[in-house]
């Protein structure tokens, strides 16, 4: 079975999700209360290191269908309470 044959049986089962892409405005899971904890936990970590919010950097050369991924990646860190960086080039 081929990695293609895979995913096509997986998005059968559990459906597609994509988030919304792209950095800027407001979270993407306005209501959602899933990420609770973690946010709490993101912030106390910053509040334990002295350094205001944690920053995370993700960066993806090339801007083909694989940003994709990178960018799922920031939009959840974010979300999570995360100042992200992103960047992509190529």
């Amino acid at each position: 079975m081929t990695t293609g044959e895979w995913a096509g049986a997986l998005r059968q089962v559990f459906g597609e999700y994509r988030a919304p892409t792209g950095l800027s405005g407001g979270t993407g899971v306005s209501g959602d209360t899933t990420l609770t904890g973690v946010r709490e936990r993101v912030a106390a970590t910053a509040k334990e290191l002295g350094s205001g919010r944690l920053r995370l950097l993700v960066g993806k050369p090339g801007l083909d269908g694989h940003s994709n991924g990178a960018e799922q990646i920031a939009v959840r860190a974010r979300d999570a309470g995360f100042e992200v960086i992103y960047q992509a080039f190529g």
